[in-house]
């Protein structure tokens, strides 16, 4: 089943890839930044985001080396800086949690209603609730913070549910990994919570989705609740 799903995705993604390389007026080489770019410049930054200093680095390898030469280099110096210095890599992490999963939108929200709106009204009332000196931010905030790990606990709770039941595979799991593939990427990626926006869909549908697996196994979930209690109090107890 999961088959099904994968070849043409495969397919879809190597087609776009190739058109692209054929529609470019640069060699392969010579085409764009490394991707493992970001996030090497994500771990040499205090707030995990975008920094000049490593762009500028991979701009000078780029003058002396080709795409996938740079692309050796910087990984390379990827690995030996998340082993040589593991605490550094693990600030990076949660840095990374917190910036993607409880800092809004990163202004998209702002610079969408601004571009759908030619008189600014509506932009003007989302900036009283986005921009960083506005008394409404931490409220902002504090929604969007609170909508994420809703949404992911729901999700959660779902995947759980589909384990105990040993649910055979199914359409959902595509939707599935598509969001836990993108949450790792995020991991260590730019650390941008507007990243998040490009899988919002597919999470609302899954946490939905997880809502009804809750709603539709309520018996089983009380059954583990029961199980589980009594091992909790006998740990809290020691």
């Amino acid at each position: 089943m999961a088959l099904i799903l994968i070849i043409p995705t495969g397919i879809l993604v190597k087609t776009s890839n190739e058109l692209t390389l054929i529609n470019a007026p640069y060699p392969e080489s010579e085409l764009g930044f490394p991707v493992i770019n970001w996030p090497l410049m994500a771990l040499n930054d205090k707030d995990a985001s975008y920094n000049d200093a490593t762009m500028h680095y991979t701009a000078r390898l780029k003058k002396h080396h080709s795409v996938a030469e740079v692309a050796k280099i910087e990984e390379k110096q990827y690995l030996q800086e998340s082993l040589t210095h593991p605490l550094k890599f693990i600030g990076s992490l949660f840095t990374h949690i917190k910036k993607i999963y409880t800092d809004g939108t990163d202004g998209s929200l702002l610079l969408t209603t601004w571009s759908a709106d030619n008189n600014g009204e509506m932009a003007n009332l989302v900036s009283k609730m986005v921009y960083v000196n506005s008394p409404y931010r931490n409220v902002y905030l504090a929604w969007t913070t609170a909508f994420n790990l809703t949404m992911i606990l729901l999700i959660l709770i779902g995947v759980i549910i589909k384990v105990l039941k040993k649910e055979p595979v199914a359409y959902v799991d595509a939707l599935i990994l598509t969001v836990l593939g993108n949450m790792l990427l995020l991991l260590v990626w730019e650390a941008r919570s507007r990243y998040l926006l490009m899988i919002e869909p597919i999470i609302i549908c899954l946490a939905c989705w997880g809502m009804n697996q809750i709603l539709m196994n309520k018996q089983l979930l009380l059954q583990k609740a029961k199980e589980i209690y009594p091992k909790i109090k006998k740990v809290v107890n020691k």
